[in-house]
């Protein structure tokens, strides 16, 4: 039986109040740390030991958990050396002794004991000085412990405060570790505890040689020592890449099972700071007992002062999914990075980083050919990845994402990426106006000399002659390379008076003479360019010569743009004044275009621009005084440093969640869905596709416009059927237009009889409804909503709708109508000043664009487009990873998403994993409004009950599904339709509608006679529409292809067809469909690239073969 309130704790509670009679041990007896020559060190292990025993052999049992006292230590100890030890000498090589307590008794007991034996609080493995009570954390989303680590020494008590001597290991020191498990989370610490109580956990004993030691007690097979993974060594590995001597050492421990940690220092020895690696290898014994956790370790200590969170977590981690991460040279935003990824932890996310923190490409490459772990990002300043370096990784585990912690990345090598189907990323953006700010500073403190007007320098100066100083306004500044960069110190620059030119042969209408005119009235030149072919050594000696002598050069870009020899020389013959260098390693690179990929590949070619960085003391720049150099710090500043990191870690974030292509600022777009045929054209070829690969995925609002035979401008399908109609008048022939969705059919008989019975005889205004003909209530026809929430029920338009009632339904002024009143009920809840971000898939249906301009202007909204996937047999289906990759961008996302279904102008109907997945997004994504257009739902004609699959989350308010009857029923001058919407929704619905339209035309109350008094005719009428639709789509479609080559896509619902044309344009189609009296609606209307029109198909039978007889003759 565990006493949980063990003798332990009870003692140490004795101890508090100062009654430690019961222990043996005197203050004489404490490590004196002011005359360490005093210390027995033997002496105090054994007493401190003892101690301890006496203690827990006063709880239940006369054992440390089931360790039969000292005989089992002597025992285990024996294991490791060839001959038989005494007591004093097993005391000798007792490193630490760690003790398991209930949570939240852990620093008690450490002040406690600290006070008791002379120890010292060791804090020198992460832990914070100024929170001592929080103690070592180490987390894994099921496992987690505190940890507080005392120190016994003959050190001197100043060392621990360094981070020299401090981190180093003394032949005296001795631990005891306390440690607890953190609430809410098990593991080995929580098991121990539960079982014993506070107790000894563990019994570390330490030894010069752990492979020899570890190696003879597995050959002797008494004690299983258990073996860790190996990819638990490579945090050590990649810190000694560069160390062949360590490197080997930690991969020989991690071959035999040890858990080992590397960490590197850096001490001063003969006047001159040098590095050198120290190493802590732990291997430890399984439970000595099956039902006891407790069990010995060998430790080896190579100058490792402390212990290894790696190596703890390593002991007790869990099993899971995790997202590793190598930050291949240096790692912006350390701190935050390992926060963010402790922060996962805590949420059951894990997340591996391992710094390699290695400056060559060799370095790397040695450490992954000696790493057997797959690394799902790599990130990279400087470090070449390149097709050396991933061939290394096997196929199977090569990593999702190159990710450039910079904004440049020409040390990648993109077409071995893309090979790879390895996605490239870079952090745009992160430093821009830092870098712009260093570059100003550097034009300021050298025009207005401030640092030469010190006082301590030059006295009491004053003559600004002699002092070289200028009034700012009287500065010329010509910035080589507009981007982000150089626009924002252009932008700043004349802020402060400094007058600027511009060259940039991206944008020529910024500058009015040639780059070698303008250097020449230049004071600064500044240089923002990208390094390819036509940048490289740019500034050469023609260039530099023809800058003024007293100018100065600015380069934070690349350091091959500048011939460095050149640019020397000019600085020496005074023709140059100087310049300021955020100098780097830089690379040559070949720009290639790569048609069919639809990206342009840079190819990596390594050639050093300077022979060493850091640049050594004898480099020649550092001998000119003139030149300033800096290493490459133009754009570090705290908090540049932590939009870096946020930058890694949210593209890490969102290749977790969603998958690579979901990634920002894609420089390398992987496959989306690598299962997917490429056969088919999709419209991810189009413009909107740049959206993914570019840095934002906004796109504006511009719809191809043409003009009509009298110079009027087309920009809607009703401007091109007015214009048709008004084109055949004139002509005095007969067109068939079929630019919009006007249906040519009679409406059913029985409506128009029920009509006039229920709706249209006089006695109807007083007798019946005396409310008929007047302003309605704003819920709608009270017998029309009921009706459609029977056929609702039914099963028509899918599954699950039974718990529906009227006060879900609301009747409104047609289908535009209720988006009308959906946006601006969006307005209306966020406000007029706030930009809504709306997102439409392409192809998209034009009106709702134009609800959308008329709520909110032009200007005022964010058109986000999402194409889909295009193919002649599949029909139009969704890109999942783009919606997705939308809804997920953390503050910004969509506001509202709307989508027609069936789908309009495609005909797509979503199939019951589709509508699953857009109904998951729409209970994840509860910001965002959804809005479903299904006023094609009565049109399934290829289903064989013609079932309409709609969507349906019963329990979310931001869902608005919106039905019609103006195609259906073939009455579109009606103005009756109807959105299904959550009834916490409804009465903010109705009052938005009412603003606009006041109420819904009476023609609403003849429907829902019909539907009560008519259902077998309404079944009978939508079953005639599919018949109807089916023989026109394969005649007209037919015809199509066979007069001039156009395939139609694949339909299976409403109305339309999407067709595939081969001209240079939609307009060249549209007339070469008109010179056949066929009227068409060009594809660019609905966003599409060239090669699609639009036709409707709602007409009869007969009329069908009219238009194929006018294509065809």
């Amino acid at each position: 039986m565990v006493v949980r309130n063990s003798l332990l704790v009870a003692a140490l509670d004795k101890i508090d109040h100062q009654d430690i009679s019961h222990v043996s041990i005197a203050h004489d007896n404490r490590l004196c740390h002011s005359d360490p020559s005093k210390v027995n060190v033997v002496s105090f292990r054994l007493r401190f030991l003892s101690q301890l025993l006496f203690v827990v052999q006063h709880h239940e049992s006369k054992s440390i958990g089931h360790l039969d006292g000292d005989q089992d230590i002597l025992n285990f100890v024996e294991l490791c050396t060839t001959a038989a030890l005494s007591p004093s000498e097993v005391a000798s090589k007792i490193d630490h002794v760690a003790v398991a307590v209930e949570e939240g008794t852990a620093f008690r007991v450490t002040t406690t004991l600290q006070q008791l034996f002379g120890l010292r609080r060791l804090f020198c493995h992460g832990e914070d000085r100024g929170s001592p009570e929080k103690g070592l954390i180490v987390e894994q989303p099921q496992a987690g412990m505190r940890m507080f680590t005392l120190l016994s020494t003959s050190d001197d008590p100043q060392d621990l405060e360094t981070s020299e001597s401090g981190l180093t290991s003394h032949a005296s020191d001795f631990y005891f570790a306390i440690v607890e498990p953190l609430r809410g989370k098990k593991g080995q610490v929580y098991d121990f505890v539960e079982r014993h109580g506070a107790n000894i956990q563990h019994i570390a004993f330490r030894t010069d040689d752990i492979v020899a030691d570890a190696q003879r007690i597995r050959s002797l097979g008494r004690i299983n020592l258990v073996r860790a993974h190996r990819e638990a060594a490579e945090p050590s590995l990649a810190i000694t890449s560069s160390d062949p001597i360590a490197f080997d050492q930690v991969l020989q421990r991690s071959s035999e099972g040890i858990l080992v940690h590397a960490r590197s220092h850096s001490k001063r020895s003969g006047g001159q700071q040098r590095d050198f690696i120290s190493l802590l290898s732990q291997i430890f014994t399984a439970a000595l007992h099956p039902q006891a956790e407790i069990f010995f370790e060998i430790i080896e200590r190579k100058e490792y002062r402390g212990f290894a969170p790696a190596n703890i977590g390593g002991l007790f981690r869990t099993k899971g999914e995790t997202t590793s991460i190598l930050y291949v040279d240096e790692m912006l935003g350390g701190e935050d990075v390992r926060a963010w990824a402790q922060d996962h932890a805590r949420q059951g996310v894990n997340i591996d980083v391992l710094h390699l923190n290695c400056s060559t490409e060799g370095a790397l490459v040695r450490f992954l050919q000696h790493t057997s772990r797959r690394f799902d990002v790599l990130v990279s300043s400087f470090v070449p990845i390149s097709d050396n370096v991933l061939a290394t990784f096997a196929p199977a585990s090569l990593p999702k994402l190159i990710q450039a912690q910079g904004v440049g990345y020409n040390h990648i090598d993109l077409r071995a990426c893309s090979q790879r189907n390895i996605a490239v990323a870079n952090n745009a953006d992160w430093c821009s106006a830092e870098v712009a700010e260093f570059c100003l500073a550097a034009v300021i403190s050298r025009w207005t000399r401030q640092g030469a007007a010190d006082f301590r320098t030059h006295g009491w100066a004053r003559q600004p002659h002699y002092l070289e100083r200028h009034s700012l306004s009287h500065a010329r500044l010509l910035i080589v390379g507009c981007g982000l960069i150089g626009g924002h110190l252009a932008s700043i620059s004349s802020a402060v008076g400094i007058q600027v030119d511009v060259f940039d042969t991206r944008h020529p209408e910024l500058h009015q003479r040639p780059l070698q005119s303008l250097v020449q009235d230049a004071d600064f030149v500044s240089i923002h360019l990208p390094l390819d072919e036509g940048t490289t050594k740019l500034f050469d000696e023609s260039l530099i010569g023809k800058m003024k002598p007293n100018s100065w050069l600015i380069n934070t870009a690349r350091g091959a743009i500048v011939d460095e020899a050149a640019l020397l020389q000019a600085i020496e013959e005074n023709r140059v004044a100087g310049a300021t260098l955020d100098v780097s390693i830089d690379s040559f690179v070949d720009q290639v275009c790569v048609d069919q990929a639809y990206l342009t590949f840079l190819i990596y070619h390594p050639i050093q621009v300077f022979d060493q960085e850091p640049l050594t003391t004898d480099s020649n720049l550092l001998k000119v005084t003139q030149i300033k150099c800096t290493p490459h710090i133009a754009g570090l500043t705290i908090e540049s440093e932590s939009r870096a990191c946020k930058g890694v870690t949210k593209n890490v974030d969102l290749l977790s969640r969603l998958g690579a292509a979901h990634c920002e600022r894609l420089i390398v777009i992987p496959d989306l869905d690598s299962s997917v045929s490429g056969e088919g054209k999709a419209s991810s070829e189009s413009s909107h596709t740049g959206s993914y690969g570019s840095q934002s995925s906004t796109l504006a609002s511009s719809h191809a416009g043409h003009s009509d035979t009298e110079g009027k401008p087309m920009h809607t399908m009703r401007d091109i059927f007015d214009s048709v109609n008004e084109e055949r008048i004139k002509r005095n022939t007969r067109i068939f237009n079929l630019s919009a969705g006007m249906v040519e059919v009679e409406p059913c008989n029985e409506l128009l009889h029920q009509a006039a019975i229920s709706v249209m005889k006089p006695q109807c205004s007083s007798a019946e409804v005396p409310w008929l003909h007047m302003y309605r209530e704003r819920k709608g026809d009270s017998e029309l909503r009921h009706q459609l929430v029977k056929l609702h029920a039914s099963g028509r338009y899918g599954p699950g709708k039974v718990n529906l009632s009227c006060d879900n339904f609301l009747i409104c002024s047609g289908v535009s109508g209720v988006i009308t009143s959906i946006l601006s009920a969006w307005r209306t809840l966020n406000g007029y000043r706030r930009k809504p971000r709306i997102m439409l898939f392409v192809p998209y249906y034009t009106y709702h664009l134009e609800i959308a301009n008329g709520i909110f202007g032009r200007e005022g909204y964010e058109l986000i487009t999402v194409p889909m996937r295009i193919d002649s047999e599949n029909g139009c289906t969704y890109d999942r990873n783009a919606t997705e990759r939308v809804l997920y961008e953390q503050g910004c996302g969509a506001d509202i998403c709307i989508l027609t279904n069936p789908h309009n102008p495609s005909g797509h109907v979503l199939t019951e994993d589709e509508a699953q997945w857009l109904e998951g997004l729409v209970r994840r994504y509860k910001d965002t409004w959804f809005v479903s257009d299904d006023i094609y739902a009565d049109m399934v004609y290829t289903s064989p009950d013609g079932i309409h699959r709609s969507l349906y989350v019963p329990e979310a308010d931001n869902l608005f599904v919106a039905y019609g009857f103006s195609k259906s029923l073939a009455i579109g001058s009606w103005r009756v339709a109807y959105v299904i919407v959550s009834q916490n929704r409804f009465e903010m619905m109705a009052k938005e509608h009412d603003r606009f339209y006041i109420s819904a035309p009476w023609t609403q109350h003849a429907i829902g006679q019909y539907l009560m008094k008519r259902p077998q005719a309404f079944d009978a009428f939508v079953t005639a529409w599919h018949r109807r639709l089916t023989y026109n789509t394969r005649v007209v479609g037919q015809a199509f292809e066979a007069a001039l080559g156009w395939k139609a896509i694949n339909a299976q619902a409403g109305m339309y067809l999407l067709l595939e044309h081969d001209q240079v344009d939609d307009w060249q189609a549209f007339q070469l469909a008109l010179a056949k009296n066929i009227a068409v609606a060009p594809g660019c209307l609905f966003g599409l690239s060239p090669g699609f029109v639009r036709i409707h198909l709602a007409f009869s039978q007969a009329q069908a073969d009219l238009v194929a007889a006018s294509l065809l003759g």
